[in-house]
């Protein structure tokens, strides 16, 4: 989840000092997998380069309306999110490292798919619609 957390910060932030991903990079953390799902989105394309003209790899791409995909967002990780500010998780998030690193990394998807804004902001559902069509 560290490594997500890191990699979503750097795709997403410019200015966040953490370098982006490579190939190199990827080929490190997955070495052992045979499949990944929703990569791109965590990392950006940059790190996917050298596998898109690789014709043993396989890529499935399935587009949704851009209406059901921001309800699924808000759905999942934005229950998440504000999960991690009521009772009980407030307090065992801080406890529980594991569940403290997926808390936080729902938090800074959703910042990075909302361009910063929060689940039930008034812009978070129009920040999330308009990342999803570009």
């Amino acid at each position: 989840m560290k490594v997500f957390t890191e990699a979503i910060i750097a795709n997403h932030n410019q200015l966040s000092g953490i370098k982006r991903y490579e190939t190199p990079d990827l080929e490190r953390w997955a070495d052992t997998f045979q499949c990944l799902m929703e990569i791109p989105s965590y990392i950006g394309s940059r790190a996917m380069r050298g596998y898109i003209e690789d014709p043993d790899v396989k890529f499935i791409v399935t587009e949704r309306s851009p209406e059901k995909w921001v309800r699924s967002i808000d759905n999942t990780i934005g229950e998440a999110v504000k999960a991690a500010h009521k009772f009980p998780l407030n307090i065992l998030k801080r406890f529980d490292s594991e569940l403290g690193h997926f808390l936080h990394l729902a938090t800074v998807m959703y910042w990075a798919y909302a361009d910063g804004a929060n689940p039930g902001d008034a812009d978070s559902e129009a920040a999330l619609y308009q990342n999803y069509v570009e």
